[in-house]
């Protein structure tokens, strides 16, 4: 937040500046300060100077509209800009308008009666309060879209390509395009003083306010934890690579949170047919998905296939390529040894060092500790700078060098050569897991690096000998590659806002079942009987876990896989949002140490409607079942509206402790078949 003591000082600065320049310069200040705004229009500390001047000789309107360009430019949340900005507002008799502002002084709460202790420590739960509270108070603007790639690190990839489409769209020409990077020098300079373009950091205030109120929500990851995505939001989400590695339930380093997102689209865009089951399958949402899938190519690619010889010509200048020799990417994957990162390190480099010819160009792109060593160590080897999207890059590439990297599937359709090296295939395939074997996919494959080098000598003569069968796997992976995917997925945008009729796909009645805690495959036992006397003609049976009961216990997965009737399994992802007093309130129910009165219920129900759309977005089910109870979260989960109805059985100890604010009948028996049958029979 800005205080108030340093925005004086800062604007005092810019005065005395301004003082300056007035002495030799007949300009009245406010036109001194719009004259140098027109070098800098997001300048805030001029934009402060000018809208006291505005103030100072009346010009009300003009004040008005400075602030709100202030406040949209602010990344961090300021109530004296609100009151300020409310206060000009009285002074033009616009008194409905200001009232509106005036809500927004208090939009970050102070916690009413509780402990702020544990709010002002930890800033990950400052995070999810400020959240909360905006999410709950503002509403969705119908002209903002924003933009994340790879959790902000990065202004590249799919969100690239369609922010660019957008642009060139004259359906958005009065919309406002905010882009969330952590540094905001990678905005590119071409974009930097267009005043519909802004940048937030990850986490920010304004991050925070714009994941609430932005129509349209862009991203090529995850949104954290406590991103709830509104009815009025269309959120396009379109991971970022045809998977190679194995995702989802199936990777044991999996957190939960994609799955959640990924439920939580409209729209998913993939590439090939693979990535769209990895999606449905591999992540457990077939079912839990109610948005659209948009298998249409991918977006970044057009920028491979579209590249021009100006283009290129652009690309190799920034790499400082003045010949005609072949250009060689080596990009393998970061493996992930955080523990001791130089080891890899080490290796790349020695790997480099062994390829370097003076036949050929060689450029490094990988994981940033890599390329800051290579940087250091080797003179001869560029690294490319990430202000170059990686498909731009591809499109000068001549030969790609990668190991397990999603980035082949990206350099096919050009069919150029592309080598695997592979050095470590037995190890990382048993650690880390791969849906197809290297027979399966496109390239030369090595585990030599002298094989390596005199193979990628020949490829620089005679490419096509290494490209003979790529026609088959473009069928497979790259087929719907034409340079236009960002072009139909922003069609299709267009098309749901302007509400243009779609087909609504009949819903079949459902049961959401949550088994109790699942460490060994013997408590799977009630899940399965449970399961076995329900009419799955008449049911779609989905199932809810705790985090990491799926991924971390492969035994249960493969149990779980196999029990005929179960649409999909997902894991309890994050933990819950909530206010401060919300948090309070939370305790004592959990503990069963309150009785509520109505205002609690209602802050209660409010809090377990916006926990179950966390979690399941639109789902409906027609029941829930809870056959072990031992968890509070879970339990005022399922007493969500949109659970028609829900049970929960006794305990082992033959007990069940009844909360407050809870809709779920309580069953007073153990789990037993002939409940279930009863329970079921009633559709």
């Amino acid at each position: 937040m800005i205080e108030n003591k340093s925005l004086n000082v800062k604007i005092s600065e810019e005065r005395e500046k301004i003082e300056e320049n007035l002495i030799s310069k007949e300009l009245t200040k406010i036109e001194l300060i719009n004259k140098s705004l027109e070098e800098d229009k997001k300048n805030i500390n001029l934009l402060l100077a000018l809208v006291k001047e505005y103030e100072k000789v009346e010009e009300y309107e003009n004040a008005e509209k400075v602030y709100k360009k202030i406040l949209n430019l602010t990344d961090n949340y300021n109530e004296d800009l609100y009151f300020s900005l409310a206060k000009v507002l009285i002074l033009q008799e616009k008194y409905e308008e200001a009232a509106k502002v005036f809500t927004n002084v208090r939009k970050i709460q102070n916690p009413c009666g509780v402990s702020e202790k544990p709010y002002k420590k930890d800033t990950k739960l400052q995070n999810i309060v400020h959240y909360t509270q905006f999410y709950d108070q503002y509403n969705v603007e119908e002209n903002i879209v924003l933009f994340e790639s790879f959790s902000a690190e990065a202004f590249s990839d799919n969100p690239y390509a369609l922010f660019k489409e957008m642009l060139s769209n004259n359906f958005f020409n009065n919309w406002n395009f905010i882009w969330v990077l952590n540094n905001e020098e990678l905005l590119p300079d071409q974009y930097k003083r267009k005043e519909n373009i802004k940048v937030v950091k990850r986490h920010s205030d304004a991050y925070l306010k714009y994941l609430t109120i932005a129509k349209v929500l862009i991203n090529n990851a995850v949104f954290p934890m406590y991103f709830i995505k509104k009815d009025e939001q269309v959120y396009i989400n379109t991971w970022h690579g045809t998977p190679w590695k194995t995702l989802g339930n199936d990777n044991p380093m999996q957190n939960g949170n994609t799955a959640r997102n990924f439920i939580q689209a409209n729209y998913l865009v993939s590439p090939n047919s693979h990535t769209s089951n990895v999606y449905l399958n591999g992540y457990g949402i077939k079912g839990f998905f109610k948005g659209t899938l948009l298998e249409s190519g991918y977006p970044r690619i057009d920028s491979l296939i579209n590249s021009s010889t100006e283009d290129q010509k652009k690309i190799k200048e920034i790499l400082n390529i003045k010949n005609n020799k072949p250009i060689i990417l080596y990009a393998p994957t970061y493996k992930g040894l955080w523990s001791n990162p130089n080891i890899e390190a080490n290796e790349i480099i020695e790997y480099i060092d062994n390829l370097k010819n003076d036949e050929y160009n060689i450029i490094f792109r990988g994981h940033y500790f890599v390329e800051s060593i290579i940087k250091d160590s080797m003179d001869n080897v560029t690294v490319a700078p990430h202000s170059i999207d990686s498909c731009e890059l591809l499109a000068v590439v001549d030969i790609l060098i990668t190991d397990y990297s999603s980035i082949f599937f990206d350099f096919l359709p050009l069919k150029r050569p592309i080598f695997l090296f592979v050095p470590d295939y037995e190890e990382y395939k048993q650690e880390r897991g791969l849906y197809f074997e290297l027979n399966e996919v496109p390239g030369f494959v090595t585990k030599d690096i002298n094989k390596l080098k005199e193979n990628l000598y020949n490829a620089t003569i005679k490419p096509t000998l290494y490209t003979e069968n790529y026609e088959k796997y473009i069928n497979t992976f790259s087929l719907h590659e034409d340079g236009k995917s960002s072009k139909r997925v922003i069609e299709q945008l267009i098309t749901k806002l302007e509400n243009k009729k779609i087909k609504n796909k009949k819903i079949k009645n459902s049961i959401i079942i949550y088994p109790g805690k699942v460490k060994e495959l013997c408590d799977l036992k009630h899940l399965e009987d449970c399961i076995e006397n329900i009419d799955q003609k008449k049911f779609d049976i989905y199932l809810l876990f705790n985090r990491t009961e799926l991924v971390s216990n492969k035994d249960v997965k493969h149990k779980i896989d196999s029990i005929k009737g179960v649409i999909s399994s997902i894991e309890y992802s994050g933990e819950p949002n909530k206010t401060l007093e919300e948090r309070w309130l939370f305790s004592k129910i959990k503990n069963a140490t309150i009785k509520l009165n109505k205002e609690q219920e209602q802050i209660i129900t409010k809090f377990y409607e916006r926990e179950f759309k966390r979690l399941f977005s639109n789902n409906k089910f027609t029941y829930g079942i809870i056959l072990e109870p031992s968890d509070a979260r879970i339990e005022l989960v399922f007493s969500s509206k949109n659970i028609k109805e829900a049970y929960i059985f006794k305990n082992k100890n033959g007990t069940v402790l009844k909360r407050e604010g809870s809709k779920i009948v309580y069953l007073d028996e153990e789990f037993n078949t002939e409940r279930i049958k009863l329970i079921t029979a009633s559709l």
